[in-house]
């Protein structure tokens, strides 16, 4: 299922090499909702970490997004739910598109789960 967020660029992260042939690049879009300000943290994955190098802070973005989640058994034995919100189209208001092709390849699990905080 496919979703929409609008809002302004507010950080951009450099692409992490996750494994081997695993890359991803966390943005943050900040957006209004009635008296506070929401900062959403979103990725882009593989190919799609490109699609913000363009894009410069401040920037008026629509990002197009799916939900991801996954159930992790950790090497201590406990059960760990990953949720990702992973960005397949990035289009700057007012400007062109940036990457209009839906992100339908596997994520590739990883093997090692020591560093998640939880």
């Amino acid at each position: 299922m496919a979703y929409e967020l609008q809002g302004t660029l507010f950080e951009v992260f450099d692409s992490q090499q996750v494994t081997d042939k695993f890359k991803k690049r966390e943005f943050v879009v900040e957006t209004s909702s009635g008296m506070y300000n929401e900062y959403i943290k979103l990725q882009a994955v593989q190919d799609k970490c490109e699609l913000l190098d363009t894009m410069r802070k401040g920037d008026t973005i629509k990002v197009a997004f799916d939900l991801r989640g996954k159930l992790v058994n950790t090497k201590d034995g406990r059960q760990v739910y990953i949720t990702n919100i992973n960005a397949w189209k990035i289009e700057k208001l007012g400007g062109e598109s940036m990457g209009s092709t839906s992100y339908n390849e596997p994520i590739p699990p990883t093997s090692d789960y020591d560093d998640v905080p939880f």
